[in-house]
């Protein structure tokens, strides 16, 4: 007999432990962003976005009064500098609303990531959803390793910022970008590698099983 539709989410998804967890994170997350100061570089932060919001063209450096780039400035800052200046809203009213709605998205994604992982979906349709995220980390696997690869080898240092900065460990600009590299394209290897076997895994073992149970019913 068909389940009847009662327009009641399943028990199990109303128990669900992540999405009470989930709650309870970013309620924090929404407490820690009301307590002020958040850190001690929290000036620097508010800062770069103050500066992206007066000019996306030429910011200037948030730490020194001087036309000079800045490690700072990234995609994020200046999706927050945008935000501001088309609400009107400060730059720390906008690093306050951003902190919870951050937490919110990285805790969505990995509740996304850890689904498509787990097998409750017939096995044909499985076999092509699941090639989603193995498509994603081998082209993030490669396009990041070949960046780390990239800065590794690169003859000279890509951003002159860090030509002036004091040195760490008694390393040069060019030696200290190179280990970047390396860690970077090391990094991508290993945590990237092992999602790929344990995908890998769960396709060859676990649809056999279900196609086969389907092929029993």
């Amino acid at each position: 007999m068909a389940p009847v539709a009662t327009g009641t989410p399943p028990t199990t998804d109303r128990r669900d432990p992540f999405r009470w967890l989930a709650g309870i994170i970013t309620l924090l997350a929404v407490g820690l962003a009301v307590r002020h100061p958040w850190s001690a570089d929290l000036g620097i932060h508010v800062a770069t976005v103050e500066r992206l919001r007066t000019s996306f063209a030429h910011p200037g450096n948030p730490l020194v009064e001087a036309d000079t780039p800045s490690a700072y400035y990234s995609p994020y800052t200046l999706l927050l500098a945008a935000v501001a200046r088309v609400t009107g809203l400060s730059a720390l009213t906008v690093l306050w609303i951003a902190g919870p709605v951050v937490v919110a998205v990285l805790l969505w994604g990995l509740r996304a990531f850890v689904r498509a992982l787990m097998v409750k979906e017939p096995p044909q349709r499985l076999r092509r959803g699941g090639m989603a995220p193995v498509l994603y980390m081998s082209s993030t696997k490669l396009l990041v390793g070949a960046l780390g690869m990239g800065l590794a080898f690169a003859p000279s240092t890509l951003y002159s910022f860090y030509s002036d900065q004091a040195r760490v460990w008694g390393l040069s600009a060019s030696d200290d970008q190179a280990l970047a590299g390396i860690l970077m394209a090391v990094e991508q290897s290993v945590v990237m590698g092992l999602a790929l076997v344990v995908l890998f895994i769960v396709m060859a073992t676990v649809l056999p099983i279900l196609e086969a149970g389907n092929a029993i019913s």
